[in-house]
């Protein structure tokens, strides 16, 4: 390294006060990375439950939400829905949501890709 850029870099570090020897910073920054802490929330949702605060944010706009406690309930949950609104069961799904493991009712017509109109 040359004699002008040591100069610049420890002028750097004493103004950052980065004082000590460059491995003892080099491990740690290798455990801060190995072990990042967790992004702060905003004040707004600490300590609640974040999925109640998406259901209350799209309920705010007109959404409907329904809360299943797991992957399995997720098509008795559509079905309930659209059964309650007289809608039909021909259903468009995204593929990465065609391709999970989601018990769909056996009266469904699930297909993947593109709605064009006739789907729910």
């Amino acid at each position: 390294m040359s004699a002008a850029r040591s100069d610049i870099l420890a002028r750097l570090h004493g103004a950052l006060g980065l004082h000590g020897a460059t491995e003892t910073r080099q491990r740690a920054v290798a455990a801060r990375l190995a072990d990042p802490p967790r992004a702060q929330a905003p004040s707004r949702v600490r300590g609640v439950d974040l999925v109640d605060v998406l259901r209350a944010q799209a309920e705010a706009v007109g959404a409907t939400t329904a809360r299943v406690a797991s992957r399995a309930e997720l098509g008795g949950a559509v079905a309930d829905y659209l059964r309650a609104r007289n809608l039909g069961t021909t259903v468009k799904l995204s593929p990465e949501l065609a391709a999970r493991d989601v018990a769909w009712p056996a009266s469904f017509a699930i297909s993947a890709g593109r709605a064009t109109g006739g789907e729910i």
